[in-house]
């Protein structure tokens, strides 16, 4: 199975021609995408559905289940696409602040079924920004990115008879060196929320992105090529900090092949590198 996921930016309106002049090459069987935008999603529904990809989004389901996007920060979407059939599973069961933020399916690969979960974590130098505006609206903001790390990793319990893969922009961590350690973001917690705030933030985030292994799961690109391997998959406009933000996660079952990050698909240093997994059923 070859697994494509991508954070297309703002809708991903100036990445949508050079995705499809590259998605026959790259050939995946499940594609996962992040950032999506509702005015432009049904361009990208069309595209993947005209290469024979069944398709659902967070928009259509938010519809379907009862979720109010309010505006605000709620602007940001997920789809997912697959050459194999799949059952949509409801966003509301897992304990989310924004249900829209995780989507998930069963799929019916040749091997057997097996889930897919895409997620978009919420950023924190958004929360922080709006906090030295607004102290209130700012901390509301900041408990976003910590209670989504939780619920994604207690919704992870679910069926715990199926192979998962996980994937997304995940907006951590702040580092890993050589020797694997791992750095996340809970140091810029605002002092006065720190006492209430700072380790919680840091056992969600670096349970997802470290603890997976409590469901059998492991990160491919680490599986892989280990911690000496440098990677990146945005950069901040100063073009010098860099972050490996986009990952993909995945069962024991699968046997890693291969997994790079696709950086033609950045832009600029706004945009994100697409990460290409390639698993076989061990």
């Amino acid at each position: 199975m070859k697994l494509l996921s991508l954070n297309a930016t703002d809708g991903g309106t100036r990445l949508y021609p050079r995705f499809f002049s590259r998605l026959g090459d790259l050939a995946p069987d499940v594609v996962t995408l992040q950032e999506m935008r509702r005015q432009q999603v049904g361009y990208w529904r069309r595209g993947l559905a005209e290469r024979g990809y069944q398709v659902v989004d967070s928009f259509e389901l938010a519809d379907r289940f009862g979720v109010a996007l309010d505006g605000g920060f709620r602007l940001d979407g997920l789809l997912l696409a697959s050459r194999w059939p799949f059952e949509v599973l409801d966003p509301t069961r897992w304990d989310l602040p924004w249900p829209e933020r995780a989507l998930s399916a069963v799929v019916a690969g040749p091997g057997g079924k097996f889930a897919v979960h895409t997620v978009h974590v919420p950023n924190a130098s958004t929360g922080i920004t709006l906090y030295r505006k607004d102290r209130e609206a700012g901390a509301d903001r900041l408990a976003k990115k910590t209670e989504t790390f939780e619920g994604v990793f207690a919704g992870l319990a679910e069926s715990p008879e199926l192979p998962k893969v996980l994937t997304g922009d995940f907006n951590t961590p702040r580092f890993e060196r050589p020797d694997g350690e791992v750095g996340y973001w809970e140091e810029s917690c605002p002092a006065a929320l720190r006492p209430v705030l700072r380790d919680r933030w840091l056992a969600a985030e670096r349970n997802v992105i470290q603890g997976l292994g409590k469901y059998g799961m492991y990160d491919v690109f680490r599986g892989l090529h280990g911690y000496e391997r440098e990677a990146f998959s945005w950069e901040a406009t100063n073009k010098v900090s860099r972050y490996r933000y986009d990952h993909v996660f995945a069962s024991e079952v699968f046997k890693p092949v291969a997994c790079e990050y696709l950086h033609e698909f950045r832009l600029n240093s706004s945009h994100h590198a697409g990460i290409l997994a390639d698993l076989e059923l061990r």
